[in-house]
């Protein structure tokens, strides 16, 4: 499981560079997908995804760059 922090930096750096990251949520799914932004809102951040839309951060287990 990768801190809450860590998944932060790695959006944010995502959304920066234009980049792709592979996700994994709790749930166990997982996605491939761009970052277009993060944002918080009342107290929660979010990672905004071109395809799988805003998805709670807390909800992410891990995140992890994908090298072109």
């Amino acid at each position: 499981m990768t801190d809450v922090c860590d998944v932060l930096d790695r959006l944010e750096e995502a959304a920066v560079k234009k980049s792709e990251v592979r996700v994994t949520l709790k749930d166990g799914r997982t996605f491939t997908d761009d970052v277009r932004d993060v944002v918080t809102e009342g107290g929660r951040n979010y990672g905004v995804f071109g395809g799988a839309g805003r998805i709670d951060v807390q909800e992410v287990t891990n995140c992890e760059r994908v090298d072109a």
